[in-house]
């Protein structure tokens, strides 16, 4: 981007290849987060990398508002 700016191009260029950049990048980045972003991840895959067990984590009563959503 400093290079366009270097090289005196007009302003609009160097605009337009901002937002060509971005829209790249988004659709290279569209993929990774369709696959990995999750609406709901399990119990067990929450706490894998914690110092934290189920017992400790599990809900031991479930709330009376939840069916009313």
């Amino acid at each position: 981007m400093f290079r366009i700016d270097a090289l005196k191009a007009p302003f609009m260029n160097e605009f337009a290849s901002c937002w060509g950049l971005l829209a790249g990048s988004l659709l290279v980045a569209l993929p990774l987060i369709m696959l990995k972003v999750q609406d709901t991840v399990p119990l067990v895959d929450d706490i894998k990398f914690s110092d934290e067990t189920i017992e400790e984590v599990m809900p031991t009563v479930a709330r009376e508002d939840e069916g009313t959503k």
